[in-house]
């Protein structure tokens, strides 16, 4: 269990389904059920996130790098 409390960019290294879950075990995503699938050398934009667990359920090594954008004032 974690979080991510600042938004962030990431970068995709490598990519596989996950399923992502918040604190009562309730799924939040399955990468399964969405339409594309970002490839290697993508970049995306993620809000920040409420705690949550994330578990690889694809075939292949999950890897993204992530730049959170903190604010100097609040980190």
């Amino acid at each position: 269990m974690h979080t991510h409390r600042w938004p962030s960019v990431l970068y995709v290294l490598s990519w596989s389904d996950i399923i992502r879950r918040d604190v009562d075990g309730n799924v939040l995503l399955d990468t399964r059920t969405v339409g594309s699938k970002p490839n290697k050398g993508a970049t995306l934009w993620s809000a920040s996130l409420e705690p949550h667990s994330a578990r690889n359920v694809g075939t292949e090594e999950l890897r993204v790098f992530a730049v959170e954008l903190k604010d100097p004032r609040t980190a």
